[in-house]
């Protein structure tokens, strides 16, 4: 941790940004490929087997939910510690929040595997199709391996609250690259390997989760001396656990928000036809990528705020949330013009079918326009948990979603078609933007000190 503890807390904060939201993106762009590469080789295996992947879409973005909801949890607290230069503190709650996250995922192995068969009846897999077969195939070994998924994302997001986000970016692109080489091997057989099919999927990524496990403790332990021996006495980890679950819980919480809108307003897509859902699915698609430097700018704010909050530095958050936020506007106006200028090739690419081809022009020229508004909610909830204000940031997320999103799409769907449900999602989270960017600056006056606020840049 030498020389890197207060990182964040000097330097101009535009480049400071800019430099975390870089290395930031190319994690989730390795995080995508990820998710990519294993329904490419599954979808060999045929339909059933591509199906029963789908099916554990909920459990497995549950999970990712709740450890990146801890992991959140841990980089907010842990930040504030490293601005506030406690070297021990850092240690103790670093250790604590890996022994948190073991405690964690004995919790989901045994809760996962004894609800399998009920859980994935009532999201639709069957006996009759051999859906429900393959998903138990998938699912026993990825819940025996849930522990190389939660314990290395808290131990990412540690290593993001000194201020590197490249360190587990490129963690993140050799899991991928293990999962590529693994997947055909273990899915399909080579030579003395056997062909395991979906059980075979499930082995590659718990195995290169598992390399990501012991490099991201490797770091922590080695490179970053932010580890300390493991203690025994209840009364400090139980504090530890309460200041890391105080902001962990409710981040789960907006995180599992986002999947469950995506559900409901493809449910409301499915109002206008097949055409109008194949439309909506490919435009979210064209958009996680359009807007992925907004989302890493939103991210890395959470340790450059709790870094800041720990040094007694007021100033540079107040720089960090201007200068995000006229990033975001700017990167959604941009992206917003050159996707109406190129709305009818871009759909070309995704489909020749006229009436998709129709609902997708439509979206790609009038979506974007909530782009930039996506990016200032995002960065004004992250703003929040760095504040240690979680349940502010919980409640402005169900607001936005429960409050103007899904009801702005529901009236517009009701009062104008699929136009008009289109309108009114981009009217609602243009509403929810600018409402969560004014939550967030209040709580600037009353969490820190107005006087304390020099013009840092």
């Amino acid at each position: 941790m030498t020389g890197e503890p207060a990182a964040l807390t000097r330097g101009r904060v535009p480049w400071t940004l800019a430099r975390m939201a870089g290395g930031m993106m190319i994690g989730m762009l390795a995080m995508a490929g990820f998710n990519i590469v294993d329904t490419y080789f599954v979808s060999r295996l045929g339909t059933g087997p591509l199906a029963a992947l789908g099916f554990t879409f909920p459990a497995i973005m549950f999970v990712g939910s709740l450890a990146l909801g801890l992991g959140n949890g841990a980089a907010a607290v842990l930040a504030d510690r490293i601005g506030r230069g406690a070297r021990g503190e850092v240690q103790r709650l670093t250790t604590d929040a890996l022994v948190l996250g073991l405690l964690v995922t004995g919790v989901l192995v045994a809760v996962g595997l004894s609800t399998m068969r009920p859980l994935f009846a009532l999201l639709g897999a069957t006996d009759a199709d051999e859906t429900l077969p393959l998903v138990r195939e998938y699912m026993s070994v990825w819940y025996l391996g849930v522990l190389f998924v939660v314990v290395p994302m808290i131990g990412n997001h540690a290593i993001r609250a000194t201020g590197d986000t490249l360190t587990p970016s490129v963690l993140m692109i050799i899991q991928m690259g293990i999962n590529i080489v693994l997947d055909p091997l273990l899915i399909f057989g080579a030579g003395p390997i056997p062909a395991l099919g979906v059980r075979g999927a499930a082995l590659a990524t718990v195995l290169a989760r598992a390399v990501g496990l012991l490099a991201a403790v490797y770091i922590l332990g080695v490179r970053k001396r932010m580890l300390a021996r493991p203690h025994l006495r209840l009364g400090p980890l139980l504090a530890s656990f309460r200041a890391i679950l105080f902001i962990g819980i409710p981040a789960a919480g907006s995180m599992m928000l986002r999947p469950l809108s995506f559900a409901l307003l493809t449910r409301l897509a499915a109002w206008f036809g097949t055409a109008a859902v194949a439309a909506f699915g490919a435009a979210v698609r064209i958009e996680h990528f359009a807007i992925l430097p907004i989302i890493s700018l939103g991210v890395v704010l959470l340790p450059f705020v709790g870094q800041n909050r720990g040094a007694a530095r007021p100033g540079r958050i107040h720089t960090a949330f201007r200068t995000a936020w006229l990033f975001d506007v700017a990167w959604g106006l941009a992206c917003a013009a050159l996707l109406a200028l190129l709305a009818g090739p871009i759909a070309g690419i995704f489909t020749d079918d006229p009436p998709v081809h129709h609902f997708l022009v439509l979206l790609l020229c009038v979506g974007p326009v909530a782009y930039g508004f996506k990016g200032i909610s995002q960065m004004a909830t992250q703003t929040m948990n760095g504040l240690h204000k979680p349940y502010h940031a919980w409640g402005a997320s169900l607001l936005r979603v429960c409050g103007l999103l899904l009801p702005g799409a529901l009236i517009g769907g009701l009062l104008g078609g699929f136009t008009g449900f289109v309108v009114g999602s981009v009217v609602a989270e243009v509403i929810g933007g600018l409402l969560l960017a004014r939550v967030a600056h209040r709580l600037f006056d009353r969490v820190l000190s107005p006087e304390a606020c020099p013009a840092d840049s």
